[in-house]
């Protein structure tokens, strides 16, 4: 769960398709959960839309959610969050505060544009910092609109960014490796090219010296010298932020 208003707006796009999602909705949920005790009713006669209906009344009724930014009893949005909410309805995603003004993404949102080449500001945008303010105007106006464009802007992300299940551990690549490169850099994986011959994934880097990097197999791999100081950046760029596993 990313933010506790987010609970309230997934259920609702569980609500809006639930003719379409129907018991697979529902298996992501532990049904034995203490509350639940309606949902899981509702889904043992199959009725998919009442099952949904008792989730929302779940999760409006909770009392005992607690979040160190947001107050549910004295729910407030500032000026600021409201312009984040309102330029999210056209697609404008306040994704970092060193790149402002925000940038529009399309109407067909491209969840892998990327205006400027900072890694900071591709990866942020997966966080959608805009999502809270979303639901604060939600639930402070009763505005459907913010609903409405919130659920569709999580499913248009989980439609285009699907969970990838890999099978093989090791896999063949044909091409040039600046090719291989740069269709690396398009994706929310960190890589490291310490050599002309060698790109490495930063997860699996376990120690990093002044000419060379050791892998978890116990692989050492020698950094090109005019790689060491742009190497050296990188990795502790990617330290201080997250990856994506591979």
């Amino acid at each position: 769960m990313k933010y506790i208003l987010s609970v309230f707006l997934l259920t609702i796009a569980i609500i809006a398709d639930a003719q379409q999602l129907r018991k697979e909705a529902f298996d992501l949920l532990n049904l034995d959960y203490p509350g639940l005790e309606k949902v899981k009713t509702a889904c043992s006669r199959q009725q998919w839309e009442k099952a949904a209906q008792e989730l929302l009344a779940y999760y409006r009724n909770r009392t005992d959610i607690a979040h160190p930014d947001i107050d549910l009893k004295n729910l407030a949005i500032s000026k600021e969050e409201q312009k984040w909410a309102d330029d999210a309805m056209d697609h404008t995603f306040f994704v970092h505060k060193g790149y402002q003004p925000s940038y529009n993404y399309g109407k067909d949102i491209n969840w892998e544009y990327w205006p400027v080449k900072d890694n900071e500001l591709r990866w942020q945008l997966h966080r959608h910092k805009w999502f809270t303010p979303m639901g604060k105007a939600y639930r402070i106006s009763s505005d459907e609109k913010y609903a409405k464009e919130w659920v569709f802007q999580y499913i248009d992300w989980i439609k285009k960014n699907p969970l990838v299940k890999m099978e093989k551990e090791n896999f063949e690549l044909y091409g040039k490796l600046n090719d291989i490169e740069k269709s690396l850099e398009r994706s929310k994986v960190a890589f490291l090219r310490v050599h002309q011959s060698f790109l490495v994934s930063y997860k699996h880097v376990e120690e990093i010296g002044y000419d060379f990097v050791v892998l978890n197999n116990g692989k050492r791999i020698p950094i090109s010298e005019d790689r060491r100081k742009i190497i050296s950046g990188q990795y502790c760029e990617m330290e201080d932020t997250f990856y994506v596993d591979v």
